[in-house]
């Protein structure tokens, strides 16, 4: 754990200390060439290999300057200022696994909707849009996705807010987060990415002093843009200016102010997130299939289904050709669950959209679905005295589509062996006989006999013997 800056009674500092829980000691961090100046209210983010810190205040003027800790050499590398965002506190900064990102803030009179993207790669500086951003602010949550940055709440100098906007750094574009369900506004609150949604807690829930703090919370999901509450069973006491991290599984809420009698509290406690979960794949296997035999297909889910088990919704877009069960029901524990794909006989390749539904996420699958194809011919006999006739039996790969099958016909030696010139293999059957005449032969001769069916040919052998 890395900690640097803050400040004193009186003081702001640009020192800071290395924590190695294994041997439980503290190692303090380079103060050489490029330490940033001395302040409070920055941020910082862990790339992997460095701690980047950047804005703040310095006790009289806030700042747009920053540095980067290396901890495997104990130095500093400066940042640059160019095209940085203009100097802030209070703003929220997130890594998303090659640049930091961040926005809002207070600069001293009024709270920003501004923000910058930093490459330390390149050393670099791009702005993010305020086209459809949130109004400014500051003291409020910012959390990073995995593809968007998702801000919420805060203060703007007179008004709490519970309002927020989700950042597309691939698109430079925002989208606001709605505000029916959303917990009442609030600033100086913590909040957590757990996966799939932010959870927030805690916080100032009026615009002066003496403050008034909350033991309230909410969940928001991205995927459904939706709000749902934190429960306050056992909830810790309301408190603003806290620290909340999330363990994969908990989200634990430590420390903080309580009001009104602004008091440090040395207590927390530990929110268990109901996942919110969603509809991750649907996949069928095969993905083509002859008319009127089954595939199979299967939901999963983006983690365990709840209580109860989760009911997916299906769909074709074609039930003529697949049919599919009306739901399926991932059991409760489970992370997917099959279902079967009912087809039909067809005359041409078909292709069919599967989709399944669930907690307001759609997924879909392409199942192709081609007609039967010629399978074999076959004669019984296939050796037969001249005069004497046999019987053909051509055979599909599936059953034949309404109306039937035509299977063209043909003989090597129509004056040994006749044949129909075709045959047709009825609806909802595989196989259709026809019979091969045959004539008076001198001597052993042998006839070769043909179907075919769109480009397929299969072939027996007839020998007509004196």
């Amino acid at each position: 754990m890395i900690i640097w800056g803050g400040s004193t009674i009186g003081n702001v500092l640009n020192s800071g200390a290395r924590y190695n829980p294994l041997t439980d000691s503290w190692t303090p961090t380079g103060t050489g060439a490029n330490v940033p100046a001395a302040r409070s209210g920055h941020t910082a983010v862990w790339t992997g290999s460095e701690m980047m810190v950047w804005g703040g205040s310095s006790g009289s003027a806030n700042l747009n300057s920053g540095a980067r800790y290396n901890p495997a050499t104990n130095s500093w590398t400066a940042m640059s200022t160019t095209s940085a965002p203009t100097a802030r506190s209070g703003h929220r900064a997130v890594w998303t696994g090659d640049q930091m990102i961040v926005w809002g803030g207070y600069n001293g009179t009024s709270g920003l909707n501004t923000g910058g993207r930093y490459t330390p790669a390149t050393n670099s500086w791009r702005a993010t849009s305020t086209i459809g951003a949130p109004a400014g602010r500051w003291a409020h949550v910012g959390v990073w996705s995995g593809t968007e940055v998702i801000v919420w709440g805060g203060y703007n100098g007179t008004t709490a807010l519970n309002t927020g906007g989700r950042y597309n750094p691939a698109t430079n574009a925002w989208t606001a987060t709605t505000a029916t369900g959303a917990p009442t506004a609030r600033w100086d609150f913590a909040g957590v990415w757990t996966g799939s949604e932010l959870v927030l807690w805690g916080g100032i829930v009026n615009n002066s002093w003496p403050y008034a703090v909350t033991d309230t919370g909410g969940r928001y999901n991205p995927a459904s843009n939706s709000w749902a509450s934190t429960s306050t069973l056992s909830a810790p006491s309301p408190r603003r200016t806290h620290t909340a991290v999330w363990t994969g599984s908990q989200m634990i809420v430590w420390g903080g102010w309580l009001e009104p009698s602004t008091q440090a509290t040395n207590a927390g406690g530990l929110y268990c997130a109901a996942v919110n979960v969603t509809l991750a794949s649907l996949t069928v296997n095969p993905t083509t299939v002859t008319g009127g035999s089954p595939s199979t297909g299967t939901v999963a889910l983006s983690g365990p289904a709840p209580a109860g088990g989760a009911l997916v919704g299906l769909s074709s877009s074609n039930s003529a050709v697949a049919s599919v069960p009306a739901s399926v029901t991932v059991p409760e524990g489970a992370t997917a669950a099959n279902f079967t794909i009912t087809t039909f006989p067809v005359s041409a390749n078909k292709s069919v959209t599967i989709s399944g539904t669930y907690n307001g996420a759609t997924v879909s699958a392409m199942l192709k679905v081609k007609p039967p194809a010629l399978s074999s011919l076959t004669l019984n006999p296939n050796v037969v005295v001249g005069g004497a006739p046999s019987t053909g039996t051509v055979r599909l790969t599936g059953p034949a589509p309404s109306g039937g099958t035509l299977v063209t016909l043909s003989s090597s030696n129509p004056a040994v062996a006749t044949v129909p010139a075709s045959v047709t293999v009825p609806a909802g059957t595989t196989s259709a006989n026809f019979t091969v005449n045959t004539s008076p032969v001198a001597m052993s001769t042998t006839v070769t006999t043909s179907g075919s069916l769109s480009g397929v040919s299969k072939s027996a052998i007839l020998t007509v013997t004196p």
